[in-house]
């Protein structure tokens, strides 16, 4: 994880998969929240945050895409 402009920054990068994509191409909406979560269990991960059920940890109160051509 890399400080950026005074921001924890973090990267991953996830293959798309063949059956996210519509006949031209284009990932299907739905994937991007799929990814999200997979970047945030990931990042959890690297802080060392205990997710299992039972303890204490982050919650997520919001979470929205805007997507643009």
């Amino acid at each position: 994880m890399k400080k950026e402009e005074g921001r924890l920054v973090r990267v991953d990068r996830v293959p798309m998969r063949w059956g996210e994509m519509d006949a031209l191409g284009h990932m299907n909406n739905v994937s991007y929240f799929r990814y999200f979560e997979q970047a945030r269990i990931s990042w959890f991960d690297a802080l060392k945050i205990d997710y299992r059920p039972g303890s204490e940890g982050p919650i997520l109160g919001t979470l929205s895409c805007k997507y643009v051509k």
